[in-house]
This record gives C-alpha cells, sequence and structure tokens, in this order.
C-alpha cells in the first residue's frame, strides 16, 4: 500500500514539473503577421487592418459596425466619423459603404454622407409639421438647416407630397413649398384685387415679402384660365411683368378705333401716351386686318380717304400746270418727312397706274408740275441770249468740244510765245546735250555725275521752275475765264424766281433755283457755242500753218526727258514714303495685309519702278520716244531692249509689282539700284526727313478733306488721318478696307470716337447698299441727309483726334 501511495506522488510531482516548464516550440508575432499575409496572399484569409494596425477585421464584421454606427446615428452618418468610430482607413469604409448602397436600396451616399430612407422619412415628417404652422418652406432654407444639396432634397420631397408631406410645389421653378390654405387664401385676394384694378398694374406692386413672385405668375395665369379674371399678362414671368385688364385694352381700342375712324389718321406719340410702347406695330396689328389698310408713315398712320383729297388735289394742280404745298390739307401733326413719305408713295402709285411721275417734289410738302419747271426756265430765255452776248468773246473757248478746246489752246500758246520759242529749244538742247555727254563719258557712276553736272543741274533746276510757272498760269487763267462764262449762281435764279413768284414758299424757290441751275448753264454754254462757232472755225483755217509748227514744238516737248538727277530724286521721295507706308503694315495682318502691300505695289511702288525703267532708257535708249505715262505694256517692251547687265534685274522688279509681298519688291529694287545695274543711291531713312514727309502727307490728306463733299470719300480720308494721328504711321489704302482699319483702331481711340466712326461708316455702306439695288428713295434721302449732317463732325474728328492717353 505504501509503495502505491509513493508511486502516485512521484507522478503528481512529474505532472506540476511539466506544467510549470517553458514550451521550445513558440511563434512569435511577426511569424503570426507572415503567416497570416501568406494566407491574404493565396486568397485563403480575407481580413483588414485597423487604423493602428493592431487589430484584424472581416469584412462581415467591418458591415455589422457600420450598420450599427448608422443606427445609433439616427439612418445617417458621415464616412469621416465612420472612419474615426471604427478605427479603419477611409478607403475601407468607403468602398464597404459603396458596396453597402449598391445591395441596399434603402441606402444611399450623399456629399460623402451615407443616408438611410428612414431618416428622410423621419425629415419629411418634420418638415410637414413645420410647413403646417407656417403655410410656406422654401427648398433654400430646408437644404441651409439640414445641411443637405437641393437637387437631392427636391426629388425626394416632391416623392412623399400628399403622402407624408401635406402641400404642394412650385411647378415652375420648384424651389418652395405651399399648403393648400395658403395658396387659397392668397389667391382669394389676388383675385379681389385684379378684379377691381381698370388700368395695366405691374407684378412688382402685387407681390409681396409672403407671397413669391412665381407663385403670383401661377396664381394669375390659373384665375385667367379659369375665367375668374378678365385680362392678359404683359411681359413674360419677370419683375417688370404687367396685368393688363380687359377694360383697359377696350377702352384704348374704342378711343383709337373712334379717333381713326373720325379723323382718318392717327399719331404713334397718341397710341404711346395710351401706355403702349410699340405704338406702330401694335396699330398695324389692329388696322390692318381692316377693309381699307391704312398707310404707314415715319410719325402717323393715315386713312384712303384723306390721301385721296391730298391725289385729287395735286392732279388738279398738275392739270393746270401749276404747283400745290400738300402741308395745308394735312392735320398739323403730319411732319415734314411724313408729307415728303406720303408724295413719294403717291408718285409710285401713279407711276404703277399709267407709267409716268406726276410732277416733281421740293422742300419735302410741295409738289410742282414738270411744265410748271419748264415755264420757271423760260424766265431766264432773254437773259441767256444778253449774257451769251455780251460774254461771247471771253467765253470762246469754252464754247468750243474738248478737242477743239486743245487745239485751241494750242495755237494761242504758239501765238503767245513765238518770240521765246528760239530759247526754249536752246535751253532744251542744252539739257539734252549734258545727257548725252553724261552716257558717254565711261560710266554712270555717282562721282561722275556729280562733276559733270555741278553746274548745269542749278540752270536745269531754275529753268524747270520757270516753265512750271509758265505752266501754272495758263490754267489760272483758264479757270478764271470759266468762272466769268458761268450764267448765273443758285443765289441769283433764286431771286429772279422770287421777283416772278412771290407767293411761293422761300424752301421751294431755293431748291426751284438749286435744280434749275445746271440746265440754264447748259443751255447758256450752248448759246455761247453757237455764237462763237463760226468764229473758232476762222481761227483755226487762218493759223492751220501755225498749227504744223505747234504739233512739232508739242512733240519736241513730249520726246523730252527728265534728267537723272530729277529721276533720282523722285525715285528716293516716293522710296521715302513707301519705307513710312510699311511701317503701318505691322499693324495689319492676314487678308487685310495682303490687300494693302497689293494696294501699295500697284500705287507707289508702280511709280517708283516707272521712273526707273524712264531713267535706264534714257541710259541706254538713247532717240527712244517714251509716253508720258508708263504701263506695263510699255514695260515689257522696254525690258526686251534693255541691255542684258540690267534686264534680269528690273525683270524681277516688274515681276514684283503683280504679286502681294512688298518685302520681293523691296529686294527686287536694291538689286535693281545696285552700282552694277542702274546705280542709283537708294537714301537710307532719316528720321528728321521722315517727319517732314509725314507731317506733308498729313496736311495733304487735311486739305483734300476739307475740299471733299462725298460722304464716302471723307471716311476713307479722316480714317487715313486719325489712323496716322494715333499711331505716327502713314497708311496708304483702298477704300475697301476702311472698316476693317477703323476696327484696328478701337484699342486707340476713345469710345466716343470709335462710336461716331462706326456709326458714319454703317450710314455709308447703307447708302451705297440702297443707291446699288435702285432702293426707296425716301429712305435713300434720309440716309443722305444724316451723312450731310454728320459730314462736319467726321472732318473735325479727323482734325482733333489724339492717340488715347493710358490710364
Amino acid at each position: 500500500m505504501a509503495d502505491v501511495w509513493k508511486e502516485i506522488e512521484r507522478l503528481q510531482a512529474n505532472l506540476q514539473r511539466t506544467q510549470h516548464s517553458s514550451t521550445k516550440q513558440k511563434l512569435s508575432e511577426r511569424n503570426c503577421i507572415e503567416i497570416l499575409m501568406k494566407l491574404q496572399e493565396m486568397n485563403l484569409l480575407d481580413v483588414m487592418h485597423s487604423s493602428d494596425g493592431k487589430e484584424y477585421l472581416t469584412p462581415k464584421q467591418l458591415t455589422r459596425e457600420i450598420k450599427d454606427e448608422l443606427y445609433m446615428h439616427g439612418g445617417r452618418v458621415n464616412m469621416v466619423e465612420l472612419q474615426q468610430a471604427l478605427n479603419v482607413d477611409y478607403s475601407h469604409i468607403e468602398a464597404k459603404c459603396n458596396d453597402l448602397v449598391k445591395s441596399d436600396r434603402k441606402l444611399q451616399i450623399i456629399y460623402g454622407q451615407i443616408i438611410e430612407r428612414s431618416y428622410l422619412d423621419r425629415l419629411a415628417e418634420e418638415l410637414n409639421d413645420n410647413l403646417q404652422s407656417c403655410g410656406q418652406l422654401t427648398i433654400a432654407e430646408v437644404s441651409k438647416t439640414y445641411d443637405l444639396p437641393g437637387e437631392f432634397l427636391i426629388p425626394e420631397l416632391m416623392a412623399r407630397l400628399g403622402s407624408i408631406i401635406q402641400g404642394q410645389m412650385d411647378k415652375h421653378r420648384k424651389d418652395s413649398i405651399y399648403t393648400e390654405a395658403y395658396v387659397a387664401s392668397h389667391k382669394a385676394r389676388i383675385r379681389g384685387l385684379l378684379s377691381a384694378v381698370t388700368r395695366p398694374t405691374t407684378f412688382q406692386t402685387l407681390s409681396s415679402q409672403d407671397l413669391p413672385l412665381q407663385l403670383l405668375f401661377s396664381i394669375v395665369e390659373e384665375l385667367i384660365k379659369e375665367g375668374r379674371i378678365r385680362g392678359q399678362v404683359v411681359g413674360g414671368r419677370s419683375e417688370k411683368s404687367t396685368f393688363l385688364p380687359n377694360i383697359h385694352t377696350e377702352t384704348q381700342n374704342h378711343w383709337i378705333d373712334n379717333f381713326f375712324a373720325q379723323n382718318n389718321y392717327l399719331e404713334y406719340d397718341a397710341v404711346y401716351r395710351l401706355g403702349i410702347t410699340d405704338a406702330k406695330s401694335y396699330l398695324k396689328r389692329r388696322l390692318e386686318p381692316s377693309k381699307t389698310k391704312p398707310l404707314f408713315l415715319k410719325t402717323v398712320c393715315v386713312g384712303w380717304s384723306l390721301i385721296d383729297q391730298v391725289v385729287a388735289s395735286i392732279e388738279e394742280a398738275l392739270s393746270n400746270g401749276e404747283w400745290t404745298d400738300i402741308s395745308v390739307l394735312l392735320p398739323s401733326s403730319f411732319s415734314s418727312e411724313d408729307s415728303n413719305q406720303l408724295l413719294h408713295h403717291i408718285q409710285r402709285e401713279r407711276l404703277k397706274q399709267t407709267g409716268s411721275v406726276p410732277g416733281v417734289i421740293f422742300a419735302d410738302t410741295i409738289i410742282a408740275s414738270q411744265s410748271f419747271v419748264d415755264s420757271c426756265l423760260k424766265h431766264f430765255d432773254g437773259m441767256i441770249k444778253g449774257k451769251a452776248d455780251k460774254d461771247a468773246k471771253k467765253a470762246s473757248v469754252f464754247a468750243l468740244t474738248e478737242e477743239e478746246r486743245k487745239e485751241y489752246s494750242g495755237q494761242t500758246a504758239v501765238l503767245s510765245k513765238k518770240a521765246d520759242k528760239k530759247d526754249e529749244r536752246r535751253k532744251k538742247a542744252f539739257e539734252g546735250s549734258g545727257s548725252i555727254k553724261r552716257s558717254g563719258d565711261g560710266g554712270s557712276g555717282i562721282g561722275g555725275r556729280e562733276v559733270k553736272t555741278k553746274g548745269k543741274d542749278k540752270k536745269r533746276t531754275k529753268w524747270k521752275k520757270e516753265q512750271e510757272m509758265q505752266e501754272d498760269k495758263p490754267s489760272r487763267n483758264q479757270q478764271h475765264q470759266q468762272e466769268e462764262t458761268s450764267f448765273m449762281d443758285i443765289d441769283e435764279i433764286t431771286d429772279v424766281l422770287r421777283d416772278r413768284h412771290n407767293d411761293c414758299p422761300e424752301a421751294f424757290l431755293e431748291e426751284l433755283g438749286a435744280k434749275l441751275h445746271r440746265p440754264l448753264t447748259a443751255a447758256y454754254q450752248s448759246a455761247v457755242k453757237s455764237v462763237f462757232l463760226l468764229s473758232a472755225q476762222q481761227m483755226k483755217e487762218k493759223q492751220k500753218a501755225l498749227t504744223k509748227k505747234a504739233d512739232e514744238f508739242d512733240s519736241l516737248d513730249r520726246s523730252s526727258y527728265k534728267s537723272r538727277r530729277q529721276l533720282e530724286e523722285e525715285i528716293n521721295a516716293m522710296w521715302s514714303k513707301t519705307r513710312l507706308f510699311m511701317e503701318a503694315l505691322n499693324f495689319f495682318e492676314g487678308e487685310v495685309s495682303g490687300v494693302l502691300q497689293k494696294h501699295l505695289l500697284a500705287t507707289v511702288c508702280t511709280d517708283i519702278t516707272n521712273s526707273l525703267f524712264m531713267l535706264t532708257a534714257n541710259e541706254f535708249l538713247s532717240g527712244v520716244e517714251i509716253d508720258k505715262e508708263i504701263n506695263a505694256e510699255v514695260r515689257i517692251k522696254l525690258l526686251s531692249r534693255f541691255p542684258n547687265n540690267v534686264k534680269p534685274s528690273l525683270t524681277r522688279l516688274n515681276n514684283s509689282l503683280v504679286g502681294r509681298i512688298i518685302d520681293e519688291f523691296q529686294t527686287a529694287l536694291t538689286d535693281a539700284t545696285s552700282r552694277d545695274v542702274c546705280d542709283v543711291m537708294l537714301k537710307s531713312g532719316d528720321k528728321k526727313r521722315d517727319r517732314q514727309v509725314s507731317h506733308s502727307h498729313k496736311m495733304s490728306h487735311l486739305q483734300q478733306l476739307r475740299e471733299e463733299s462725298n460722304p464716302a470719300l471723307v471716311l476713307h480720308i479722316a480714317t487715313l488721318v486719325i489712323f496716322q494721328s494715333v499711331t505716327g504711321t502713314m497708311l496708304n489704302a483702298p477704300g475697301k478696307v476702311v472698316p476693317n482699319i477703323i476696327n484696328r483702331l478701337q484699342s486707340f481711340l476713345d469710345r466716343e470716337v470709335f462710336l461716331n466712326l462706326i456709326s458714319y461708316q454703317e450710314l455709308v455702306l447703307k447708302h451705297l447698299t440702297l443707291f446699288n439695288n435702285d432702293g426707296d428713295k425716301v429712305e435713300i434721302g434720309e440716309v443722305e441727309q444724316k451723312l450731310n449732317e454728320n459730314l462736319d463732325e467726321i472732318k473735325q474728328l479727323a482734325t482733333t483726334t489724339k492717340k488715347k492717353q493710358a490710364n
């Protein structure tokens, strides 16, 4: 027995020792992590780390915890809050929430928040309580209170209207919810108010803080549709919209119909005073459907009974060969433009019916028969004959035809210069011999020319000035003779008509005098020609021998040519202008730049080429007569006769004129003027000389602008002057690019100046379009009047406009 007990105690001791001993095979924390990672790689284990890395969660556990948090937050929780509460990376939270939304239709994510349908139901219940107490809720207020976007709230709330929410939403803007009682109370108030108004009422006065404008529109449209109020809404659904009651419209229509029926005309201003803004369009809709459509003029519409009275008075006056002023037949409210427009309408109708125009219109309101105008011409028959007899001697030259006038002038010149002919020929021979000597003395270098022509050039310059002075005198005398042989000016003709017809209005007489001026002048010149035609013929026969000598003298003048120095000066002067014109091309690009370059090549560059061809012909083609004007055909003929050393360069220069690139011309001109070809020294740019050329160019344009009266040319010249003033560069441009130049000037000009140019440009284009398309004469006259009224303003802008000052 004792042995057994000892054995038991031994076994207990062994067991205790075994229990207290440590095992040798133990897994470390790192081994566990590696095992879990390996299992994840083999897709045998699906777990995720916590944010601190001390725990692992399964997807089911994460789903369970998200649902628990959603429940604890009342059905709405932010995913950022979930990440903090669950201690899991945000990417796992976001991915699991997206999976939950896809699998459960009751959940949805809005702006990083997961929301359950039960939350929206509780939200709708709260909104319904507030709606029943206030009567109105705006989506903006709800969105701000619950921090939810409006585009999310609107469909959710609309789905619960009529069930959880007892109310209705604005059908047009969907920005407010109203109760039936709220809408009904305002509907009753609006119905009573609009049933009582008798004049137009703006919706801005009807709306208030409690009643939004859009709800007011809906209520009014519904009342009109139900027939509870009589009227219409004008102006759409805006604050400026107006409710127009039918009683007001009926009153307006009644007054318009009665006034037009009694007076047979109606002013647009009177209709405007009734509250109708677009009076002309309103009257067209109101009166045109009637049996007799009225005629709509500038400021009034007129019925046909009044027009028939005017037509009857006009026909009576025209049949008696008199004139009539329709302003006395029309009401005082008719303006002169209305009267003029009515007269042109009557003329057009008469032209359609009879094929002839009834009379001539003067001073807007007066129409005179053609027989009356012809009778006024007869008043001057005796005056024409007497003045023709008196001024016949002074006007003999102008009585001839153009060909006869030239011939007569040549004969007179031969007689007056017969004594000085030998001296002039001697001077011409002197200049010609200098040129021949220069070309025959080996080379045409610059130094050689300066040595051999130093003294002779001064003599030739002095002789040239004397010749120019002699040439100017006949032209001035001729102009003086032209003025002396004119018949009468317009004021004198008007004075004669005033003495014969003292009962006519002054404006009528002035326009009649202007109309008679041209036929009277033609009749007077015809009388002068008939008186002295025989005398001129005798003079031509008497001086037949002298004519032959004069022709020889003229041929000698035509065959003479300018000196080389003169041609070089002309080329350099034109090249200076060309360089300044090329600077302006930097302000343009694309198609406009190409047009400007092509125009520059066709004008100044062509003149440079012609002068260079003339110089070369004088050097190498002695004895060859060259016309005063050189054209492309003449240049081709000259090229065929030029020496081989100059022909290629001048050919390239001539070909560059037909392109659109000014740089090619510049390169060809540099080559053609080199010492080996034409030996012309092109002067480089000089600031002082360039300023003088630019100033002279601008002054020339301003002088031309002061004398010009054509609106299109005035706009063209003014635009070039303004461009030079604001940019400091000269511009040579055709008329078709004037709109492009004005648009380019916008950044350089004050807004008022730019708008004036644009307005005048539109008037010019409108006038050209109407004139080319045979437009309405009345409209053409109106445009011409506006152009003439603004003509001085455009000229003044060209004189005073300067570059816009930078702010």
